[in-house]
């Protein structure tokens, strides 16, 4: 399965699963600096958008390891409910989203990984895979 693709599944549940690549780019604004992907122009996302999701979430906006707190971001924007998938592994680092705090402010949702490891690097140009399953 290429893309990041979501499809509804039985019972009215839905279920995420594919991949996406991330280009890896640097952001820096005071003491907040990060590295992946970031819908302010940091790094790239291929592809960027969740087709078929049957939901309002249109696009991926951000995918990035924080420091300075030390945490792994992941949002989309539109309204999307705190299930359907249960880890998303970058680079070969697999993250529960039952560790995740959740957010949706029915406008973008969010999962924080605080205390998450550098699943980025910090080279910039560096691609990742990622996979929700």
């Amino acid at each position: 399965m290429t893309g990041v693709i979501c499809a509804l599944a039985g019972s009215g549940g839905s279920v995420y699963a594919g991949t996406a690549t991330v280009t890896v780019g640097y952001l820096a604004a005071g003491s907040f600096y990060s590295y992946g992907f970031g819908a302010g122009g940091q790094g790239s996302i291929d592809p960027a958008t969740w087709a078929n999701s049957g939901l309002n979430v249109a696009e991926l906006k951000d995918v990035y390891f924080n420091f300075n707190p030390i945490y792994l971001f992941f949002s989309v924007s539109g309204s999307a409910p705190n299930s359907g998938w249960e880890t998303l592994t970058v680079g070969g680092t697999t993250l529960n989203r039952v560790d995740a705090s959740y957010a949706n402010n029915g406008s973008v949702t969010s999962w924080t990984f605080n205390g998450a490891p550098t699943v980025f690097g910090t080279t910039v140009g560096d691609t990742r895979s990622i996979v929700w399953a």
